[in-house]
């Protein structure tokens, strides 16, 4: 089943039909082909003219109802395979399992056309009070699939339309707050500890970028050489790897691939970064490793630019720094906390030496988020976006105090981590311009 808005439209005068009186209305699509519906049953003339007439008023304002019988759980199955699955990954997951897991078993069966915001709103109470998280996600779903029949005139107009949950939704705010507690965070000093015991295991670069860096883990198995900046020791981040939706052409099913380049997070995700020393000595170590093995399994090594990659080039998995993390933590009496909370001992550290706030949101790559921090115990501080429109509403939030760091910029961060943090100076010039000539020769001997 697909859904198509018709471009035009005619209908005819009352006509008899068996017994009775009725009218037929024919809809033509973009590519030509049309559609005859008809409506009969009218005991008199002059009852089916009126109802004709209805329906050319609905016709002209563009709120007849092409389908009248289609439920909603065959609307939004046809709206995952129309839309969803060009979003993300992620996304279509989540979607697909809020429609499967609650919208379909309690409201799947209502006739699409015949929903209402009183539906909805007993829906949401009853998800609600099971889990917050889904009702919002549910609430989403049918908000964007509602806004689609809409637009292929399946509904006139969508009951899903500023309808907030029930209660929770005292404060409507368009930011996200995340809230980072000090316990799951490392110390300056325990984070040196994780730096210096991870240099002679494969989740060392890993370590690095997310803890001197703030970055995520999808980003970090996503970066590429080309990505950096040697002479102004920045880098790029552009990209990550994660999973994306294609359709088998033998089956014609979705099938999720991983390990697939996708588009940052958001668009504030995609960032240049400055490169602590330390870490840049080590991406040099590590492209001399890369090019070692790319000389060594000439045949078999696949150079595709990778960072963090295998011994034959091929990407890591997102899954793959976890073991080597958590075994990490254990043998070194480190709290257990997740790879994730290493961005957040990034922000929590930055924010112990002042640095500027949104240099550290920037750093962050957050979108529209408001980040709390309890740095001290006693004194919450606040990161936030450094979108020029989130500015009147931190002002409104944070003390004067804190708005005095808006303006600094980034080169305390910069300082912060080459002084307290990082070890020896980046490498100098000729060290890369060796590398790059041993990867020359290395094209002569292939």
């Amino acid at each position: 089943m697909t859904f198509e808005s018709y471009i035009e439209w005619k209908i005819s005068d009352a006509l008899k039909i068996k017994d009775k009186y009725g009218y037929r209305v024919t809809l033509i699509y973009a590519d030509g082909s049309k559609k005859v519906q008809q409506k009969s049953g009218f005991k008199s003339e002059r009852e089916c003219k009126k109802a004709r007439d209805a329906t050319v008023a609905k016709l002209y304002n563009g709120s007849y109802i092409v389908n009248e019988n289609i439920t909603l759980k065959d609307f939004l199955e046809c709206w995952v395979n129309d839309v969803v699955v060009k979003m993300k990954a992620s996304t279509y997951r989540n979607f697909t399992r809020m429609i499967r897991c609650h919208i379909n078993p309690k409201i799947g069966n209502i006739k699409l056309a015949e929903l209402t915001k009183g539906h909805l709103t007993a829906f949401y109470t009853e998800v609600l009070n099971r889990s917050y998280d889904a009702a919002r996600c549910s609430r989403v779903v049918l908000k964007l699939s509602l806004r689609y029949a809409v637009g292929k005139k399946l509904i006139p107009e969508s009951p899903a339309e500023n309808l907030l949950l029930p209660k929770q939704d005292k404060k409507k705010t368009k930011y996200h707050t995340i809230t980072i507690k000090p316990e799951q965070t490392l110390t300056a000093e325990q984070l040196k500890l994780l730096i210096d015991k991870s240099k002679n295991t494969p989740i060392y670069l890993f370590v690095l970028f997310a803890g001197l860096m703030g970055m995520r883990k999808s980003e970090i198995i996503g970066l590429k050489y080309s990505d950096i900046d040697y002479a102004k020791q920045t880098i790029t981040v552009q990209r990550q790897l994660g999973e994306e939706i294609v359709v088998d052409p033998k089956t014609s099913e979705h099938k999720i691939l991983k390990k697939q380049e996708i588009t940052t997070k958001t668009k504030s995700s995609t960032r240049v970064l400055d490169i602590p020393d330390i870490v840049f000595n080590a991406i040099i170590e590590e492209r001399k490793r890369y090019e070692a093995n790319r000389k060594r399994r000439s045949t078999t090594f696949q150079d595709l630019d990778f960072i963090v990659c295998s011994s034959y080039g091929r990407p890591r998995s997102s899954c793959y720094v976890s073991p080597h993390y958590k075994k990490l933590l254990r043998e070194n009496g480190l709290p257990d906390i997740r790879f994730h909370d290493l961005r957040h001992t990034f922000a929590t550290l930055l924010l112990k030496k002042d640095i500027d706030l949104k240099a550290i949101s920037n750093a962050l790559g957050h979108s529209k988020s408001i980040i709390s921090v309890d740095v001290y115990g006693d004194n919450q501080q606040i990161i936030a976006d450094g979108v020029e429109e989130i500015i009147p509403f931190i002002r409104e939030i944070m003390p004067e105090d804190v708005l005095a760091y808006l303006e600094e910029g980034q080169e305390k961060q910069r300082d912060f981590f080459n002084s307290d943090i990082c070890f020896p100076n980046a490498l100098a010039d000729d060290i890369m311009q060796d590398l790059m000539n041993n990867r020359a020769s290395c094209g002569k001997d292939n």
